[in-house]
Order: C-alpha cells, then sequence, then structure tokens
C-alpha cells in the first residue's frame, strides 16, 4: 500500500501522466553515429555485432 505521507503537500498533487509529453530519445542515435563512424560498420553488420 503506498504512503500518504506527502498527500496535500505543495508539488506533490496527483497529475495525469498525459500532461507530459516524455523524452526525445536522443542517446540511441547518437550511439549510432559514434559506432558507425569508429568502427566504419553499417545498421546491418551493428545489428550483428549486438545480437
Amino acid at each position: 500500500m503506498p504512503s500518504r505521507a506527502l498527500d496535500g503537500q505543495p508539488g506533490f498533487a496527483a497529475e495525469p501522466v498525459s500532461g507530459y509529453p516524455g523524452g526525445q530519445p536522443v542517446l540511441l542515435s547518437q550511439a549510432f553515429e559514434l559506432a558507425t563512424q569508429e568502427t566504419g560498420l553499417g545498421v546491418r553488420e551493428l545489428a550483428q555485432e549486438l545480437a
């Protein structure tokens, strides 16, 4: 059962998650760019290596 100790405290009100669109996934694309630059491998070869 969740604790209710923070109920009513400023900054701890329940909010719907629909108000937060989420982060933009940039780390995966940056990791792919770095891997292709460092190894010269393409998508297919990297996928085989990471299988």
